[in-house]
């Protein structure tokens, strides 16, 4: 009797440790379809955002190159104008030599003072511009790029939040089964042993030939042999042989 409990246990933990195993497993590979689904959308996303900022980052360096080529010639005709102001100061300069006349004072005189110091003026303004348009150009390029990254940054956070952390939760929930899965079969390795299997045959044995002498006796007695019966306990002795 002691014997016979003992198998039963064995049997039903034998059971219900393939469930746990056939229902880890399911989950495990539900984890699997969730993460590798979540993963690729979020990698899409991520490519795509990417993509997206590299082609702003072109339209802005494009467009940071035309204003710079602009720049630059500007620079060149403010350096004309330097150059300008500088001959015009040369074509307005006289030159007095020392003599006995003035006293062996030499000096240079410029004609126009005005209209030179005019056009120094001017070619001072328009370069202190100039820079001033570098400064912003500058400004606007930085500007640019940071709010071209900072929306690519958005854009994979949210597919973070939505598809990555997912990803994530699935992938731990399949280590979390595979885990117990192998925690399961572990659990079967008394069942596996022989003896304890020659047990549960013998056992299962008993129980058919006990069944089968008393169907024996309602079949006499009781006429009570109906397909149906015969059929079920076909089936539950088939389920219990491919559990062993």
């Amino acid at each position: 009797m002691k014997q016979s409990a003992l198998v039963i246990a064995t049997l039903f933990a034998a059971v219900e440790a393939n469930r746990n195993h056939d229902d880890a497993r399911a989950r495990m590979q539900r984890d699997i379809h969730g993460y590798i689904k979540n993963g690729a959308k979020f990698d899409a996303k991520t490519y795509e955002a990417v993509h997206e900022n590299a082609i702003r980052q072109t339209r802005i360096e494009n467009q940071f190159k035309e204003e710079a080529r602009e720049n630059l010639r500007d620079g060149h005709v403010v350096m004309d104008e330097y150059v300008h102001a500088m001959k015009y100061e040369k074509s307005q300069e006289t030159y007095t030599a020392p003599s006995a006349a003035n006293g062996q004072w030499g000096n240079i005189h410029y004609n126009n003072p005005q209209e030179i110091m005019d056009n120094y003026v001017e070619a001072v303004e328009n370069d202190r511009e100039l820079g001033n348009e570098w400064k912003a150009d500058f400004e606007l390029y930085a500007e640019r790029m940071h709010k071209s990254h900072e929306k690519m940054g958005n854009q994979i956070n949210r597919a973070w939040n939505k598809n990555g952390k997912k990803a994530m939760e699935f992938a731990d929930s399949a280590v979390n089964n595979a885990q117990e899965m192998h925690r399961n079969q572990h659990s079967l390795a008394g069942v596996d042993s022989m003896e304890v299997r020659e047990d549960a045959h013998k056992y299962v044995e008993s129980v058919v030939d006990a069944e089968e002498a008393v169907r024996n006796t309602i079949r006499w007695e009781q006429k009570m042999d109906q397909a149906p019966d015969r059929v079920i306990d076909h089936a539950n002795h088939k389920y219990i042989k491919e559990k062993l």
